[in-house]
Protein backbone atom coordinates (compact mmCIF):
# COMPACT_ATOMS: atom_id res chain seq x y z
CA UNK A 1 0.00 0.00 0.00
CA UNK A 2 1.33 3.44 -1.02
CA UNK A 3 -0.63 6.61 -0.19
CA UNK A 4 -3.52 4.37 0.77
CA UNK A 5 -3.53 2.68 -2.66
CA UNK A 6 -4.49 -0.94 -2.87
CA UNK A 7 -2.99 -3.25 -5.46
CA UNK A 8 -6.49 -4.57 -6.17
CA UNK A 9 -7.54 -2.46 -9.18
CA UNK A 10 -11.24 -3.36 -8.84
CA UNK A 11 -11.46 -1.37 -5.59
CA UNK A 12 -12.30 2.35 -5.69
CA UNK A 13 -9.77 4.20 -3.54
CA UNK A 14 -10.57 7.57 -1.98
CA UNK A 15 -7.35 9.54 -1.45
CA UNK A 16 -9.10 12.62 -0.08
CA UNK A 17 -7.73 12.07 3.42
CA UNK A 18 -4.12 12.23 2.23
CA UNK A 19 -2.03 15.44 2.34
CA UNK A 20 -1.82 16.77 -1.24
CA UNK A 21 -0.82 20.32 -0.29
CA UNK A 22 2.89 19.51 -0.04
CA UNK A 23 5.09 20.16 -3.06
CA UNK A 24 6.59 16.95 -4.37
CA UNK A 25 6.83 14.95 -7.60
CA UNK A 26 5.14 11.63 -8.29
CA UNK A 27 6.77 9.95 -11.28
CA UNK A 28 5.61 6.91 -13.25
CA UNK A 29 2.69 5.87 -11.04
CA UNK A 30 -0.60 4.32 -12.16
CA UNK A 31 -3.81 5.58 -10.55
CA UNK A 32 -6.81 3.36 -11.30
CA UNK A 33 -10.30 3.94 -9.83
CA UNK A 34 -9.11 6.74 -7.56
CA UNK A 35 -11.25 9.54 -6.09
CA UNK A 36 -9.84 12.82 -4.82
CA UNK A 37 -12.13 15.64 -3.69
CA UNK A 38 -12.20 18.90 -1.75
CA UNK A 39 -8.42 19.38 -1.78
CA UNK A 40 -5.68 21.78 -2.73
CA UNK A 41 -3.16 19.81 -4.78
CA UNK A 42 0.46 20.92 -5.04
CA UNK A 43 1.80 17.65 -6.43
CA UNK A 44 3.56 17.54 -9.79
CA UNK A 45 2.54 14.36 -11.60
CA UNK A 46 5.08 13.21 -14.21
CA UNK A 47 4.72 10.23 -16.57
CA UNK A 48 1.71 8.94 -14.62
CA UNK A 49 -1.33 7.09 -15.91
CA UNK A 50 -4.79 7.92 -14.59
CA UNK A 51 -7.67 5.58 -15.41
CA UNK A 52 -11.21 6.18 -14.17
CA UNK A 53 -9.94 8.93 -11.87
CA UNK A 54 -12.49 11.27 -10.31
CA UNK A 55 -11.31 14.72 -9.24
CA UNK A 56 -13.95 16.94 -7.66
CA UNK A 57 -13.66 20.40 -6.13
CA UNK A 58 -9.87 20.52 -6.57
CA UNK A 59 -7.74 23.65 -6.44
CA UNK A 60 -4.35 23.37 -8.08
CA UNK A 61 -1.47 24.89 -6.19
CA UNK A 62 1.77 26.30 -7.54
CA UNK A 63 2.89 22.95 -8.95
CA UNK A 64 2.02 21.53 -12.35
CA UNK A 65 -0.95 19.43 -11.32
CA UNK A 66 -1.13 17.74 -14.69
CA UNK A 67 2.62 17.96 -15.24
CA UNK A 68 4.60 16.26 -17.97
CA UNK A 69 3.87 13.14 -19.98
CA UNK A 70 0.71 11.91 -18.28
CA UNK A 71 -2.05 9.75 -19.77
CA UNK A 72 -5.63 10.35 -18.63
CA UNK A 73 -8.28 7.77 -19.60
CA UNK A 74 -11.99 7.85 -18.74
CA UNK A 75 -11.48 10.46 -16.03
CA UNK A 76 -13.97 12.92 -14.55
CA UNK A 77 -12.68 16.34 -13.54
CA UNK A 78 -15.47 18.33 -11.89
CA UNK A 79 -15.03 21.81 -10.42
CA UNK A 80 -11.26 21.73 -10.86
CA UNK A 81 -9.56 25.13 -10.63
CA UNK A 82 -6.05 25.49 -12.09
CA UNK A 83 -4.02 28.70 -12.09
CA UNK A 84 -0.63 29.24 -13.75
CA UNK A 85 -0.11 25.55 -14.54
CA UNK A 86 1.48 23.92 -17.55
CA UNK A 87 0.27 20.87 -19.44
CA UNK A 88 3.07 19.50 -21.63
CA UNK A 89 2.95 16.15 -23.44
CA UNK A 90 -0.34 14.95 -21.92
CA UNK A 91 -2.99 12.77 -23.55
CA UNK A 92 -6.60 12.90 -22.37
CA UNK A 93 -8.87 10.16 -23.75
CA UNK A 94 -12.63 9.92 -23.14
CA UNK A 95 -12.48 12.32 -20.21
CA UNK A 96 -15.16 14.71 -18.94
CA UNK A 97 -14.25 18.16 -17.65
CA UNK A 98 -17.25 19.77 -15.98
CA UNK A 99 -17.39 23.29 -14.51
CA UNK A 100 -13.60 23.58 -14.57
CA UNK A 101 -11.66 26.87 -14.55
CA UNK A 102 -8.19 27.08 -16.06
CA UNK A 103 -6.60 30.52 -15.75
CA UNK A 104 -3.22 31.78 -16.96
CA UNK A 105 -2.00 28.35 -17.96
CA UNK A 106 -0.22 26.89 -20.97
CA UNK A 107 -0.42 23.68 -22.97
CA UNK A 108 2.21 22.14 -25.22
CA UNK A 109 2.02 18.96 -27.32
CA UNK A 110 -1.16 17.88 -25.55
CA UNK A 111 -4.08 16.00 -27.09
CA UNK A 112 -7.69 15.77 -25.92
CA UNK A 113 -9.35 12.85 -27.71
CA UNK A 114 -13.11 12.24 -27.50
CA UNK A 115 -13.40 14.39 -24.39
CA UNK A 116 -16.44 16.33 -23.22
CA UNK A 117 -16.18 19.84 -21.77
CA UNK A 118 -19.23 21.26 -19.99
CA UNK A 119 -19.17 24.87 -18.72
CA UNK A 120 -15.38 25.09 -19.17
CA UNK A 121 -13.84 28.50 -18.45
CA UNK A 122 -10.43 29.19 -20.03
CA UNK A 123 -8.77 32.53 -19.36
CA UNK A 124 -5.36 33.55 -20.62
CA UNK A 125 -4.50 30.11 -22.00
CA UNK A 126 -1.21 30.28 -23.90
CA UNK A 127 -0.60 27.76 -26.64
CA UNK A 128 2.87 28.34 -28.09
CA UNK A 129 3.26 28.25 -31.85
CA UNK A 130 4.33 24.95 -33.37
CA UNK A 131 7.78 24.83 -34.91
CA UNK A 132 6.15 24.38 -38.29
CA UNK A 133 3.64 27.23 -37.92
CA UNK A 134 4.29 28.56 -41.43
CA UNK A 135 3.24 25.24 -42.97
CA UNK A 136 -0.47 24.37 -43.21
CA UNK A 137 -2.03 21.63 -41.14
CA UNK A 138 -2.56 18.35 -42.90
CA UNK A 139 -6.26 17.57 -42.61
CA UNK A 140 -5.73 14.20 -40.98
CA UNK A 141 -2.56 14.93 -39.03
CA UNK A 142 -2.20 16.45 -35.61
CA UNK A 143 1.60 16.44 -35.95
CA UNK A 144 1.81 20.18 -36.48
CA UNK A 145 -0.60 21.09 -33.68
CA UNK A 146 0.75 22.24 -30.35
CA UNK A 147 -2.64 21.54 -28.77
CA UNK A 148 -5.19 19.20 -30.37
CA UNK A 149 -8.84 18.55 -29.65
CA UNK A 150 -9.98 15.50 -31.60
CA UNK A 151 -13.69 14.55 -31.72
CA UNK A 152 -14.39 16.55 -28.55
CA UNK A 153 -17.65 18.12 -27.44
CA UNK A 154 -17.78 21.59 -25.86
CA UNK A 155 -21.01 22.68 -24.16
CA UNK A 156 -21.18 26.37 -23.16
CA UNK A 157 -17.40 26.95 -23.08
CA UNK A 158 -16.11 30.43 -22.23
CA UNK A 159 -12.78 31.47 -23.74
CA UNK A 160 -11.33 34.79 -22.58
CA UNK A 161 -7.99 36.25 -23.70
CA UNK A 162 -6.74 32.87 -24.92
CA UNK A 163 -4.01 32.45 -27.51
CA UNK A 164 -4.83 29.34 -29.53
CA UNK A 165 -1.74 29.44 -31.80
CA UNK A 166 -1.29 26.14 -33.62
CA UNK A 167 -4.35 24.56 -32.00
CA UNK A 168 -6.27 21.91 -33.90
CA UNK A 169 -10.02 21.41 -33.44
CA UNK A 170 -10.63 18.22 -35.42
CA UNK A 171 -14.31 17.19 -35.76
CA UNK A 172 -15.30 18.92 -32.54
CA UNK A 173 -18.86 19.85 -31.62
CA UNK A 174 -18.91 23.32 -30.03
CA UNK A 175 -22.25 24.49 -28.61
CA UNK A 176 -22.99 28.01 -27.34
CA UNK A 177 -19.38 29.18 -27.08
CA UNK A 178 -18.65 32.56 -25.51
CA UNK A 179 -15.41 33.87 -27.03
CA UNK A 180 -13.85 37.19 -26.06
CA UNK A 181 -10.47 38.70 -26.99
CA UNK A 182 -8.99 35.40 -28.21
CA UNK A 183 -6.34 34.87 -30.88
CA UNK A 184 -6.83 31.94 -33.26
CA UNK A 185 -3.79 32.73 -35.46
CA UNK A 186 -2.56 29.50 -37.09
CA UNK A 187 -5.38 27.52 -35.47
CA UNK A 188 -7.26 25.02 -37.60
CA UNK A 189 -10.77 23.65 -37.40
CA UNK A 190 -11.85 20.57 -39.38
CA UNK A 191 -14.28 20.39 -41.13
CA UNK A 192 -15.07 24.10 -40.67
CA UNK A 193 -14.03 27.12 -38.64
CA UNK A 194 -16.38 27.82 -35.72
CA UNK A 195 -14.93 31.00 -34.20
Amino acid sequence: KILGLSLDQSVIVDLSNEDWDQEFILDGLIFNNVILRDKKVNVNFVNCTFESLKLENIKGGEAHVWGNGNIWKNCLLKKVFLHQTTCPYNVFQNCVLESCQIIGSSAYKTNFEQCRFVDLYLEGLQVPPARFENQPFADTSKARATLAFIACEFVRPRFYKCKFSSTLFDNCDIKNADISLCDFTNAKAIPKQWW
